[in-house]
């Protein structure tokens, strides 16, 4: 049977090459199409990290660290490889005008951090001074201020002793305004979402804010010395936090957009593992850009398998329809010689 084939083969190489060029073009699309999935797929993970400045967000639950504190963790998160940046942040409330519903919240960055490069200063003072800030021009209420304006910023305390709710105030003197991003918004002022897993759906307007930028070494770290020499103050009405960006070289793989997701959410549980002795609540901020991705590249690749079907379709069928054809012509010959007196060793050879 094999070597009446191997014949077949030879004695018809015309139809035997055509169906190999058949298959070969079906296969050759086949994969084409797949590796325009994987190159768009790429160009858009680039596109998408571009627009992560920071990859998770570590902050302090329910509690107030101490200088110390910060730097422990900070030592913490800079030990690990999954680590390439860490920035400090810190956060209060501040009520301009209670009636009215107006008010304001104090973010402290270092000066040095990513987060301060992306500022656009329109006026005012270059350097922030000690108890000064910055308005964010597109805040809702930044009309209300204006440079030279002394603000009082009561910060709540919560002590061990009667009376257990203290406040502090501390004056804060309009330097200038600044202009912020919209990924240095959106970082600031986090939109809601809606999770389904695979993608997230944003719960209201984001870009209604009110935000003041002060100095966190010059502002908020003196605060935070004078809270560690308290002995009866337990927690302070500042929300603290860090700012990191992972090492995406060790843990995205653009070939591979799931198993980076998967990598990422072992960084951060690691992370979370690493600080729980401080009470943190870590955000992953870069998993559900993956996440987002990994769908999206799940659909475009369906969608340029379904563009290829139809000329693999077309190429099987072809093929298989020759060959067929051939087959049936073949036994028509047999059936024709056999009439004529030829037995079926003298047809095969």
């Amino acid at each position: 049977m094999f070597k009446y084939a191997f014949k077949r083969v030879v004695r018809g190489y015309k139809l035997t090459l055509a169906l190999a060029i058949g298959v070969l073009i079906a296969t050759t699309f086949f994969a084409s199409m797949l590796m325009s999935a994987d190159v768009l797929t790429q160009d858009a993970l680039k596109t998408a990290l571009e627009g992560v400045d920071y990859d998770a967000r570590i902050q302090a639950n329910n509690m107030t660290w101490t200088p110390s504190q910060y730097q422990d963790l900070e030592e913490i998160l800079e030990g690990l490889s999954e680590v390439s940046l860490v920035d400090r942040y810190a956060r209060v409330k501040y009520s301009y005008n209670a009636s009215l519903g107006q008010g304001f919240d104090i973010v402290g960055l270092e000066t040095d951090s990513e987060i301060w490069r992306t500022l656009s200063h329109i006026n005012g003072t270059r350097d922030l001074g000690v108890n000064e800030t910055y308005v964010v021009a597109s805040s809702v209420n930044a009309s209300l201020l204006s440079i030279g304006q002394v603000l009082q910023v009561p910060i709540m305390m919560l002590a061990e002793s009667s009376p257990h709710y203290r406040v502090i105030y501390v004056n804060l003197t309009v330097a200038g305004f600044v202009d912020i991003s919209e990924n240095t918004a959106r970082l600031l002022n986090p939109p809601r979402y809606i999770d389904f897993g695979f993608t997230r759906i944003e719960q209201g307007d984001w870009r209604r804010y009110d935000l003041l930028l002060v100095n966190f070494d010059k502002t908020i770290l003196p605060i935070l010395d004078w809270y560690a020499e308290q002995e009866d103050i337990v927690q302070l009405s500042v929300t603290e936090g860090f700012l990191c960006r992972l090492n995406r070289d060790m843990l995205v793989n653009p070939y591979d957009i799931s198993g980076s997701a998967s990598n990422v959410q072992n960084a951060i549980d690691k992370i979370e593992d690493r600080t729980a002795a401080y009470n943190t609540q870590v955000t992953d901020l870069l998993g559900p850009t993956l996440a987002s991705l990994s769908f999206g590249s799940a659909i475009l690749a369906i969608a340029f398998v379904g563009l290829a079907a139809p000329v693999i379709f077309m190429s099987w069928y072809s093929s298989t329809m020759l060959s067929d054809v051939s087959y049936n012509l073949r036994r028509r010959e047999f059936g024709l010689l056999q009439t004529k007196g030829f037995g079926p060793k003298s047809i095969k050879r």
